[in-house]
């Protein structure tokens, strides 16, 4: 089930620490891990690039108040991809995505800050998550899934610093789109 975590190679230091985290986690909570066990669970994400690699897909989220990659949570889903897809779809309306690779382009363990979410508070817990980058055509209608999002627009990729708020995500964003850009 977990195999896509097994066969990741990382490509830096943190994503080989965070593969142990992850791996340590499995080894603990198994299959509760793609349901939402309240200490950590899987989540699934993705950046999408336009078709000339200059601009990116971004929904502004609710929650963390700033523009974002898409994603969401497995909810008993073990395939990854499947996931990523569905969220980006749900979330930003472009039904043709083509995926670049069928494996990760990255992983990370993120913290998320307690909060209250449809009235119920959530304690603070860790996404491990894996990301995905797809292609999509920036000519494609675009809907605002108006229960998760306040937004969806297509951001040039040397600008999104601008959008966005939340500056522990650069890293991982720039890695991601370093990694798709240039092969990495």
């Amino acid at each position: 089930m977990f195999e896509i975590i097994s066969n990741y190679e990382p490509k830096d230091s943190f994503e080989i620490e965070d593969k142990k985290q992850f791996l340590q986690a499995i080894s603990l909570f198994k299959e509760e891990l793609v349901n939402r066990h309240p200490m950590m669970h899987f989540t699934a994400s993705s950046i999408i690039f336009n078709e000339t690699f200059d601009q990116m897909l971004m929904i502004y989220h609710k929650m963390y108040d700033s523009w974002s990659w898409t994603g969401g949570h497995l909810d008993g889903n073990t395939d990854f991809l499947e996931v990523a897809k569905k969220e980006a779809i749900e979330e930003t309306g472009v039904s043709e995505l083509k995926v670049i690779s069928s494996g990760p382009v990255s992983i990370e363990a993120l913290p998320v800050w307690f909060h209250v979410k449809r009235g119920l508070p959530v304690s603070s817990h860790m996404h491990l998550n894996v990301s995905f980058a797809f292609v999509a055509s920036d000519k494609t209608k675009l809907i605002i899934n108006h229960e998760e999002t306040n937004g969806v627009r297509w951001i040039k990729i040397s600008e999104y610093k601008k959008y966005v708020t939340e500056p522990e995500m650069f890293p991982i964003y720039d890695k991601i789109i370093k990694r798709v850009i240039n092969h990495d």
